[in-house]
């Protein structure tokens, strides 16, 4: 196969990605472990991407932490876990 068929592949495999996301009724979005910084987003979320998790969703100038705001994403940075889902039930801060 050549180089330009696989690209387009690729392409075509990120197209489908970014529809699914985007059919998503809530916000969707992926987090640099090392940075904190949402790198992907879907429609709901996009003014989300190159924010901070913590700013963007808990208006936080820091990690969250404690029983309060556990962070799911310490799971992954620290090694217990590959990959984190959080689902959050609180009120949107505006």
């Amino acid at each position: 196969m050549g180089k330009q068929k696989v690209k387009e592949q690729e392409v075509s495999k990120l197209k489908l990605f970014e529809t699914a996301i985007d059919a998503l009724p809530y916000p969707f979005y992926v987090i640099d472990p090392k940075t904190y910084r949402i790198v992907l987003a879907n429609t709901s979320s996009s003014s989300y991407i190159g924010k901070t998790c913590f700013e963007a969703t808990h208006k936080r100038t820091s990690p969250c932490e404690g029983l309060d705001h556990p962070c799911g994403l310490n799971r992954v940075i620290f090694g217990t876990s590959k990959s984190t889902c959080t689902r959050s039930l609180m009120k949107r801060v505006k």
